[in-house]
């Protein structure tokens, strides 16, 4: 009983055991043992919630076929719109909040509020009524703006401690595939994920009963977060994070100096990214609809999860091409890729449209491509661009202004489909795509040899050499600057 204790204490308290090798030029190497288990379930552990966002996201596409049939005046206006971008303007909220305030209050503290909020925002959206239709879709719409909160502020808190844990367990070189196996590759297994629960409530409760499929996909929103709380509730911060955290007098204004350009990059790669992204996924049943009209709500969603999938493999393909490639060559080719085929598709709509099986492929295939590019790397090139003391408010910004793009994107495809047809919304996406290349190239920095400790180094530098006063660390780890 002693030995079960000790070991779920080690896996859940994230305490650091190995010691790090120091070259003769100061260079950190990977830890002296090998990796266990308990480093990959401790990385894991910290981002895994991503897989929210990734159902969250997804879940919304098959529910609105289902909010539909339940309710006539869910079509009309603007409800179906209302109530998928609730979450969305949610995400961004609960990015650049908690993205704010994550480096100052610990992640741990920001773990526990976004978990919460999850949880609270899945089980009021499945408990949801009204004394009319539209009173029951504002429900949804709160319920799915406090949701949208929790998994908004997931990114910075679970981003900025995942790759803590990562670089200082695995080190350099080892963190990069662990770090993406518990971040981007739940999220992008997040799609198929809400398909296939989906599929699996609709055969339960009956293809017509869509009061009871819409209610229970909502309240199985919080059982992901939901298993994982009492681990992240006690584990501790990593050690980079102990020494450079800054709690008071923050050099926000030195930071904006030094990592500007940085900065600009990585958000207007995420702009574009999700730009083109979450149109993708919210219309896909639109999308459906048009190759194969007569498909059913079962059928629709279906065809909803083998999209999905193609997602999750091309993450999974991204971090076996990083072996041979950088992390911003990757996201180069992925946007050009994904741009390439969108083209192809607008070309050849008419023809593509009356052959279904061949227009989901080439559908699906640029799923493949972004997921394995831009969608696999833009978390942790901005993990690793920016020092520790502003990890989490550079990267919720960031991601706060690609959900911007998110919320763009799906304003401006409504009309564009409405008014133009829906093959120029492949020409649109394909010529963001390029864009998103282009920004990628010149702003964003290529962080594949970066270092956590060594950045973190030169920015300490950097504040002592700009006569910047205060403390840094936290406990028996805080330094005083007194330029």
């Amino acid at each position: 009983m002693s030995d079960k204790s000790d070991t779920l204490k080690e896996v859940t308290n994230f305490e650091v055991e190995e010691q790090l090798q120091e070259t003769s030029s100061g260079e950190r190497e990977k830890p002296t043992r090998k990796t266990s288990w308990v480093d990959l379930l401790a990385v894991f552990t910290a981002g895994c919630a991503f897989l929210s966002d990734g159902y969250q996201q997804s879940i919304i596409s098959p529910v609105n076929n289902a909010l539909s049939i339940s309710y006539d005046q869910y079509s009309t206006g603007n409800w179906k719109t209302m109530v998928s971008n609730s979450n969305l303007v949610a995400n961004i909220i609960g990015q650049i909040f908690f993205g704010l305030f994550v480096d100052r209050i610990g992640r741990r503290q920001g773990f526990a509020i976004t978990t919460a909020l999850i949880i609270i925002g899945s089980i009021v959206a499945a408990c949801a009524k009204g004394s009319t239709q539209p009173h029951l879709f504002w429900m949804l719409i709160i319920a799915r703006g406090v949701s949208g909160t929790g998994v908004g502020g997931e990114y910075p808190c679970s981003a900025s401690a995942a790759m803590e844990a990562a670089d200082e367990r695995l080190g350099k070189k080892g963190k990069l595939a662990p770090f993406i196996f518990a971040t981007n590759v739940p999220i992008a297994f997040g799609l198929p994920l809400a398909s296939i629960v989906f599929l699996i409530v609709a055969k339960i409760w009956g293809e017509h009963n869509t009061s009871g499929i819409y209610r229970t996909c909502f309240a199985l929103g919080a059982v992901i977060p939901l298993s994982i709380f009492a681990f992240r509730w006690r584990m501790h911060h990593a050690e980079v994070y102990k020494k450079n955290s800054i709690k008071r007098k923050v050099p926000y204004i030195l930071g904006i100096k030094r990592y500007w350009k940085s900065f600009a990059g990585v958000s207007g790669m995420w702009f574009l990214m999700d730009f083109v992204i979450y149109p993708n996924n919210v219309f896909s049943s639109v999308v459906i609809k048009i190759v194969i009209p007569k498909a059913t709500l079962i059928q629709t969603a279906e065809w909803q999860l083998l999209l999905g999938c193609f997602a999750g493999f091309g993450a999974l393909l991204g971090i076996v091409l990083l072996r041979w490639m950088s992390r911003k060559q990757l996201i180069i080719y992925g946007f050009l890729g994904y741009g390439l085929v969108s083209i192809i598709v607008g070309s050849a709509f008419e023809q593509l449209s009356k052959i279904p099986a061949l227009f989901i492929i080439f559908y699906a295939l640029m799923n493949f491509l972004i997921y394995g590019g831009p969608c696999n790397l833009q978390s942790i090139v901005a993990s690793e661009t920016f020092p520790t003391f502003m990890r989490g408010t550079f990267y919720g910004v960031a991601a706060g202004i690609g959900k911007a793009g998110a919320a763009v994107g799906t304003e401006v495809f409504t009309p564009i489909q409405t008014k133009l047809g829906n093959r120029y919304t492949f020409f649109v996406s394909g010529g963001v795509c390029v864009l998103g290349a282009i920004v990628v190239y010149f702003l964003v920095p290529d962080t594949t040899d970066y270092d956590l400790a060594e950045e973190d180094e030169k920015f300490n530098q950097y504040l002592k050499d700009n006569g910047w006063k205060g403390s840094m660390g936290e406990g028996e780890d805080k330094v005083e600057f007194n330029a």
